[in-house]
């Protein structure tokens, strides 16, 4: 794929890496709640959980996620913790 098809449908690096941590956010929380429906044992529902996210998040390049740090640095800010 092109950079040019690419940027038909995203206005910037920023709108790519946006919409791809949305997906994944989408991706991860459809999962999580599946394991819940189909687990009742909170050792099973955690370490399945584990699983999902580790699985989720290596798949991504960490090339990727440099490259976009690197362009887009509030893209890897992590927010404070609620109290």
């Amino acid at each position: 794929m092109s950079k040019n098809t690419i940027y038909k449908h995203f206005q910037s690096r920023k709108t790519i890496a946006k919409s791809l941590v949305k997906r994944l956010q989408q991706q991860l929380n459809t999962g999580l709640l599946n394991i819940e429906k189909e687990n009742k044992d909170p050792l099973k529902i955690f370490s399945s959980s584990v699983f999902l996210m580790r699985k989720q998040l290596d798949r991504g390049s960490s090339n990727f996620f440099l490259k976009s740090l690197q362009n887009c640095p509030a893209f890897g800010r992590i927010p404070p913790l609620p109290e």
